[in-house]
Order: structure tokens, then sequence, then C-alpha cells
């Protein structure tokens, strides 16, 4: 109110819009807020010049007053689409008729005017909360031509809400489709991974696999089976793990997302086989990170490394110090271990592997199975060694003594590389 009275005070007007109002007339607490003006935004930058960033390419400025972040648009008119994504032009000084011409969803479309206590509904946005539905404003068919991420839109829209996607806006995303693989990564990536951490994850997810925007998306790939009622059965059976890695983070959510719609269709073979490092899912998985989905470097690894510790749980000799102590020594092992947990502890073999991991990496000391090197490089010069990887052997061999606490110190570690390693005459 403080922000609206001072634009009020200059002569302006500043609505409440789009998803801020939806989520307050639902009764939810809006989880951003999004402003629209008359106001023209460089006199609003200079209104609160401590406040603002313009954002230029976006035609949108961020104000952050008192500790909240709002973001503000101009009312405007837009002309036609002509590539999917940008308006031939953007007209400013707009009615609020005008502007919510331009928006996508009814529900999206209605304004507040709070000084008047008002609510300015053009689009029978009130009456579609009510019906819980989904629906574009304007033709549907045209709508999403105009930019197709509003296809990606309306089915998280219509999962994180639990609403329905009216018949005919839902007959237009099926004939549109296809062009969902015009979207950049970026975008693809964002909205799937906003579906992935919300509680309707799930609902979200299946909305993708019925309205054939998942085989559209990932076409280039092979990780997909044919589109068809088992596909969607399968995809089913995947509910649960769908729904618990939407409390995890994105890139676990990612990693869990990706394998239930692989491993589900595969039950050839065994989960090793499935998530080896060149496996054809791993493969396919990767590409799809990297070339499609544009996912940064950090991101993409922490995926990758996410499944490929599946193996070491699987196959790892848990009798040998050694070997288990370098398991707990994985990348991303709690990211890995709790993927463990929601793909495969329903089984009961795969419970019990779970259990001991977690067992050990919550009794274990971090010294224990990462221990300071008891010797270096230096140390074997000295004793006669030529510098080449024969010294990286000692030094790993050593190590994985001090694994099974054969060794504890320095001098022990040099006895043992005398007997071992030095012949004797």
């Amino acid at each position: 109110m403080k922000v609206i009275k001072k634009v009020h005070a200059s002569g302006f007007n500043l609505f409440i819009v789009g998803g801020s109002i939806r989520d307050l007339l639902l009764g939810k607490e809006p989880e951003d807020w999004d402003l629209a003006t008359n106001m023209n935004l460089k006199d609003f930058a200079k209104l609160f010049a401590q406040e603002s960033t313009m954002k230029s390419k976006y035609r949108v400025l961020k104000l952050h007053f008192m500790g909240i972040e709002f973001q503000v648009a101009q009312l405007r008119s837009e002309g036609l689409y002509k590539d999917g994504r940008h308006p031939n032009y953007i007209k400013t000084g707009a009615t609020v008729r005008e502007d919510v011409k331009r928006r996508d969803f009814t529900i999206n479309g209605i304004y507040y005017d709070a000084i008047k206590s008002e609510i300015i509904d053009h689009v029978n946005g009130i009456s579609d909360l009510k019906k819980k539905q989904i629906k574009t404003i304007g033709e549907s068919s045209v709508r999403f031509s105009e930019d197709y991420l509003r296809i990606l839109r309306a089915i998280r829209f219509a999962g994180k809400l639990r609403f329905e996607i009216e018949k005919k806006t839902f007959n237009s995303i099926l004939k549109l489709s296809k062009f969902v693989a015009k979207i950049s990564g970026e975008r693809v990536e964002h909205e799937i991974t906003a579906m992935l951490l919300s509680e309707s994850a799930f609902e979200s997810i299946e909305l993708l696999g019925k309205s054939k925007i998942l085989h559209n998306l990932f076409s280039e790939f092979s990780i997909l089976p044919k589109f068809n009622s088992i596909f969607l059965k399968n995809l089913k059976s995947s509910k649960k793990k769908i729904k618990d890695a939407s409390s995890t983070t994105n890139t676990l959510a990612w990693a869990i997302f990706l394998t239930c719609l692989y491993y589900s269709f595969d039950n050839t073979k065994q989960t090793s086989e499935i998530i080896a490092n060149n496996s054809l899912m791993h493969d396919q998985i990767s590409d799809l990170l990297k070339l499609k989905l544009k996912f940064n470097n950090r991101d993409r690894k922490q995926i990758l490394i996410i499944l490929e510790n599946q193996i070491s749980f699987i196959k790892s000799n848990r009798r040998e110090n050694k070997i288990w102590k370098k398991t707990l020594r994985k990348p991303f092992i709690f990211e890995s271990l709790e993927f463990f947990r929601i793909m495969f502890s329903s089984n009961k073999n795969d419970l019990e592997i779970y259990n001991f991991w977690t067992d050990k990496l919550e009794n274990t000391k971090k010294k224990d199975f990462q221990p300071k090197k008891l010797i270096k490089g230096e140390d074997l010069i000295k004793l006669g060694f030529k510098k080449g990887p024969k010294i990286k052997i000692i030094l790993k061999t050593v190590e994985e003594e001090q694994l099974e606490e054969t060794i504890k110190n320095k001098k022990q570690a040099l006895v043992f590389v005398k007997k071992k390693f030095i012949k004797k005459a």
C-alpha cells in the first residue's frame, strides 16, 4: 500500500495483477508480486531511485521495497507475434482493457485497484477461478502460437492449482504440442523444474505425458518409449517417486524424474545396467541435459554423478573397509543416497543396501574415510624412487592400507613401502 499510495500521489495508478491477485483470491499467500502501472517506468524508477532496477530486455522494473520484491510492468498493448516468442511491436500508454489482451490465461488477467478496493475483471477470470479451470484469454490456438511457452505454463498452472484445463484450450495444446520443441532449453528447464518442486509434481508431469508434450520436448533423444496407454500406465507407477522428488533439490528431482521416465519401461535389465556410466540412459541423459535443456556444467555433472554413484552402492564390496570407505568419499553422497532411497528402497534387498550406507555415513567419522595423508611424493623420492606413475600407485596403496587401518602413522607407512616396493638385494 505504501508503494501504491506513493505512485497514486504522483497522479498515476498501480494495480496488483496476475498471479498475485489470483493467489489472494484463492486464499493463498502470493509467491511473488506483479504490479502494472500507467506510469512510465523511467519515471517510476526515479520515484524509487534507491529501490528499483530496470530490466529493459523484459520491459520490467524490479522494485525492492521493505524487504519485498515487486515486478512492475507498464500497461501496454502488443502487435502480432511472428516468431512464436516476440510481438512485432509494443505500445505503451494502454488501458487495463487493452493490457489484459496480451496476458495468457483468464485467471492471470484479474487486476486489483487497491485505492478503490475494486477488482477489475474483463476476461471472466473470477468465473474460471470458481470453475477451477485454465482457459486462455482469447482464441487458445492464437495465444499458444504467439508464445509456445504458454503451453508449458498451462500445464504448470493446472498441476499447481489442481485445476482442469478447459476443453478447447486443451485441444489446442494437443494440436500444437509438437511446437514445444521450439521453446529454448533454458525456459523448458525452468518450467519443468518449477513443476518438479511443487506439491503437485506428479499431476503436472502426468499432464505433460497425456498432452504428448514430453515426447515432443525430448523427440531428439531415445529415452522415452512410444507414446501409448502403457506409457501412461507405467508413468503412473512412478507417482510416489516423483512426489517424493518434490521435496528435494532441483538436480536430485531431475535425476529422479529422468530415471523414472526410462527405468519404468525397461524391466529386462538390472538397475546397475540401466544407470551404468556407459549405459544408453546415462549417455542420453547427458546429451539431453547439455544439448536440449542447457543445464550449467555443475548441475549437469551433479545429476550424472548421482546416477553413477548408484553402482557403487549396489556393487561395492561392503565387507572390505577400503572399498566402502572409498564409496563414502564419492561427491554428492547425501544426494545420491536420497536418490537411492526414493528410487529403489521399496525392494527388500535394496532397502538393506540403503540402510548399510546410511548407517556407515552416520557412524563413521570423516577422518576415518578421508584420512590425512601419512606420506607424500617427496618422502618416496627420499627413499630412492624416481618421479613418475609408480609414486602415484604407491601413495594410493598406502591410502588403502590406512582405510583398512593396518597402518596408522608415518613411520608404519614408510616401513610398509620399504617392505612392499623396495626390492631386496
